[in-house]
């Protein structure tokens, strides 16, 4: 494992590493679409032969811990240090999320349609989120897509849908 082998080459480091690693938790919602974009550019990352993105590995301060300690290690502290609001890696991980050439990346990529589904789901939660951030949107929505022989594609509210199924 890629961090097993950094463990590696820091063992003699005078007076052991300092890991840092974000939390992926967003006390503020602004935060949000940052997390979410991590997390899409890591599971498209996971479908690559080689990869040279920034993010290539999700690894929470939890898992760190927990392989410093199968490294025999000993965790002398943990701390939380609020990120700065308006982080560029933040803005160009998001940007980076929604653009049309990383969905094409993710068709070329993704080895089934369930892992192009989960990618996509993240990269479409991401964009929401990014919409609620900015004011777009006031809250996460349930929307049903209803797909009937006699006509292409409709969305209609959840009530709608078992209202209509229940006739």
């Amino acid at each position: 494992m890629l961090i097993l082998d950094t463990f590696r080459v820091l063992e003699h480091s005078s007076e052991g590493p300092i890991l840092v690693e974000w939390s992926l938790a967003a006390r503020d919602p602004s935060v949000r679409p940052h997390v979410l974009a991590a997390l899409v550019q890591a599971a498209l990352e996971c479908c690559k032969a080689k990869s040279f993105s920034n993010v290539r590995i999700v690894l929470t301060p939890k898992r760190l811990s927990e392989l410093a300690l199968a490294f025999r290690w000993q965790v002398k502290r943990t701390t939380r240090v609020p990120g700065g609001e308006g982080s560029l890696d933040g803005q160009c991980k998001v940007s980076t999320c929604l653009a049309s050439a990383f969905t094409r990346q993710i068709y070329e990529h993704a080895n089934d349609g369930r892992e192009r589904g989960v990618i996509l789901a993240l990269s479409d939660a991401c964009e929401v989120s990014l919409e609620v951030v900015l004011g777009i949107r006031s809250a996460v929505q349930m929307k049903v897509v209803r797909i009937d022989k006699s006509f292409r594609s409709s969305d209609l509210m959840l009530e709608d849908f078992c209202t209509s199924r229940s006739r």
